[in-house]
């Protein structure tokens, strides 16, 4: 249960991308035109939607298991996962008593086992992201977007349309890439995280990019999106 069974976190990607079924309820308004909607949008679409869904199968498997490797007292220091947890979260908050899981607000006599219960809670956001996906997600096309925007949508839980900018397709990123978008705006609409505040570990916590840069360090994806830098 240590660092190699880590290493296998893309083959473990693969396998679930493979039985993923599509998960787009609809896309809209994606026809190509001059502001840089290319004319296999939906198809660019598909894609990055199935690899955000396997990509969040994976890493709520994989999140587990680290927190359950950790509460058997077996080494995750080099575990590629754990590693993940802590550049992109930062330790459980001292608390009188002990620790605190921040995900679920449990109290824990020490820093492992919180750290093992706020794995395990990691888990279960990013599950329940899976789900939300899985169940459909509208998506449309927009010929303009605010400054640098890639991709938006609305903060609210069960939201389920994305919008796609015209930097989405023309910014050169590639389809691991856009998962990682995906799964970002997410983190707004299913878990209803609203702002990209970094500076402390509890502030992460509400980061929809710190999930998002926790699933793309699991399986070697560099993030366009610098709103959660490693600690």
């Amino acid at each position: 249960m240590g660092g190699s069974r880590y290493r296998q976190a893309d083959s473990v990607s693969t396998a679930l991308h493979d039985d993923v079924e599509a998960s787009v309820n609809r896309i809209r308004s994606c026809q190509a035109n001059q502001h840089g909607i290319p004319d296999n949008a939906g198809d660019i679409i598909r894609g990055a939607d199935g690899h955000a869904e396997s990509y969040l199968h994976g890493a709520t498997v994989l999140s587990t298991l680290a927190g359950f490797s950790l509460s058997q007292d077996i080494d995750v220091s080099q575990n590629r996962v754990y590693q993940a947890y802590e550049d992109r979260f930062g330790p459980p908050p001292a608390v009188r008593g002990g620790f605190r899981d921040r995900f679920d607000r449990s109290r824990h006599a020490d820093e492992d086992a919180a750290k093992a219960s706020e794995l395990g809670s990691l888990s279960d956001r990013l599950s329940r992201m899976a789900g939300h996906l899985s169940n459909g997600i509208n998506y449309r096309c927009r010929n303009a977007c605010r400054d640098d925007w890639v991709l938006w949508t609305q903060v609210g839980r069960n939201h389920r349309r994305i919008n796609m900018c015209p930097d989405f397709f023309t910014s050169g990123y590639s389809e691991s890439q856009q998962a990682i978008g995906i799964i970002h705006e997410l983190g707004h609409n299913r878990l209803r995280l609203d702002h990209h505040n970094a500076n402390t570990s509890a502030q992460r916590v509400g980061n929809p990019e710190c999930y998002a840069s926790f699933v793309a360090d699991i399986f070697g994806v560099n993030s366009w999106d610098s709103q959660c830098p490693p600690r």
